[in-house]
């Protein structure tokens, strides 16, 4: 599946990675949360 990159492809890369991050810092924040308790 080769094709040119398009301004959507872009765009999808940069929300992935957008949810990808907040996803990470819930999930460290959570993680915190559980080693304090």
């Amino acid at each position: 599946m080769i094709r040119k990159k398009s301004k959507y492809d872009l765009n999808t890369k940069c929300m992935f990675r957008k949810k990808w991050k907040t996803a990470f810092s819930h999930e460290l924040r959570f993680r915190i949360k559980a080693w304090i308790e």
